[in-house]
């Protein structure tokens, strides 16, 4: 269940994505929100005149607060649900986004005193664009006709970027430190609760926004990336569709989007990695494990083999017995670069790492320990973990050679 709009209230919220579970499996709900709908919901409920009745309007605002701070917690969301509705959990719920990756949070004091502070001395006058200009220290041409360039918070959120300052905003309201007064174009004004955090008697946490990192979204990554991506994710709904069709059954029966999506992200290597993914149990393993891992190998194969022009010159090179700082220097190329031609040349089975490197054995099965201690078995794993654990006794380039080559041993 995707929500693309702030729902009014809990109980709306929480009938809502019921309906992803009436089928007995597995669901997903998914929401995203801003400050323009804490804005917007807080309007149409001050500028509601279908309800005469104060006390049905002020029942209606804080089922609002209460819904906000569902969004904004930095906890389990399943405690907050059932304590909500005056029930209770012994445990996380281990599910919820709280309980797999918890929030970050950071100390937003200084932060908040600036945003309100800016807002006062601009006379609660102006809406958050506009405040932010004056805290980044813009030069626009409102700035100047309102004199805001010569206040004392002028350039002073220099630090932050215009996102990290809306997000600010967007947690002080609502968390009702600041209101917006929608009769007056949305000006933001102090409310009485953010006194105290002025005269340095409270401390405030805020939650730090995540960037994000991009899977399947048009536009994330590099073009040849998301290509990719896009070619493994139109094969494994291929895969599903087939299998639908041969068991006279809807896709969705065989895998859900979200665990294609994750099988695109995760490429897991092997029946162990595949069983880890949401959605993938004992019956639908061994009955559909073997088709979508081939789909995912041979989506592997199809990149790795792909390597750049630049990296076939290194390889014309190697074959004439060239090192790589000879050929480094040849081309006038960093070290560093020749090495990431080889890991490409090693991965796509051209060459064998020995052309490569002039480590021991020993040194490389050390390698290779070190790439299983930290968990760098998987195709696009980091290895700085792996180059600070040994030590730096090896250079990157050799570190990520054995990487490429250990990723063949591993696949085969």
């Amino acid at each position: 269940v995707a929500h693309l709009d702030l729902p009014k209230s809990i109980e709306a919220y929480y009938q809502e994505i019921g309906r992803a579970g009436r089928d007995g499996q597995p669901a997903n709900a998914w929401m995203v929100y801003g400050l323009e709908d804490v804005m917007k919901l807080r309007e149409m409920m001050q500028q509601s005149d279908t309800v005469d009745n104060a006390e049905y309007k002020r029942v209606e605002y804080q089922k609002l607060e209460a819904m906000l701070g569902l969004c904004e917690i930095t906890t389990c969301r399943r405690h907050a649900l059932l304590s909500y509705f005056d029930d209770a959990a012994d445990e996380k719920c281990g599910n919820c986004d709280m309980c797999l990756e918890p929030a970050n949070t950071w100390d937003g004091t200084e932060a908040a005193q600036k945003a309100i502070s800016c807002a006062y001395r601009t006379e609660q006058r102006f809406g958050v664009g506009h405040l932010i200009d004056v805290l980044m220290g813009a030069q626009t041409e409102k700035i100047k006709q309102f004199n805001h360039n010569n206040i004392s918070v002028y350039g002073l959120g220099k630090n932050l970027s215009k996102m990290q300052w809306r997000s600010v905003y967007r947690q002080l309201i609502a968390r009702n430190l600041l209101s917006v007064d929608f009769s007056q174009y949305n000006s933001i004004k102090l409310t009485e609760a953010c006194r105290p955090l002025l005269q340095g008697k409270m401390q405030i946490a805020l939650r730090q926004d995540p960037v994000e990192k991009g899977s399947l979204r048009k536009g994330s990554g590099s073009k040849s990336s998301g290509k990719q991506q896009g070619e493994l994710w139109d094969a494994l709904r291929a895969c599903r569709a087939a299998l639908a069709k041969e068991q006279s059954v809807p896709p969705y029966v065989i895998f859900h989007d979200s665990t294609l999506m994750e099988m695109a992200e995760a490429l897991p290597a092997n029946t162990r990695q595949f069983a880890q993914l949401s959605g993938v149990g004992e019956t639908k393993l061994e009955k559909y494990g073997d088709a979508f891992l081939q789909v995912i190998n041979e989506y592997k194969q199809s990149v790795v083999t792909n390597v750049s022009p630049r990296a076939l010159e290194t390889y014309d090179m190697l074959m004439q017995g060239l090192s790589i700082s000879d050929i480094a220097k040849k081309r006038e190329l960093t070290e560093s670069t020749i090495y990431t031609h080889a890991s490409q040349l090693i991965r796509g089975k051209k060459i064998n790492l020995d052309k490569v490197v002039n480590e021991s054995a020993d040194d490389i099965k050390q390698i290779e320990n070190t790439l299983l201690d930290q968990d760098a078995t998987q195709e696009g794993a980091k290895l700085k973990p792996v180059f600070e654990a040994l030590d730096e006794q090896y250079s990157y380039g050799v570190i990520r050679c054995v990487y490429m080559n250990f990723l063949n041993i591993i696949n085969a």
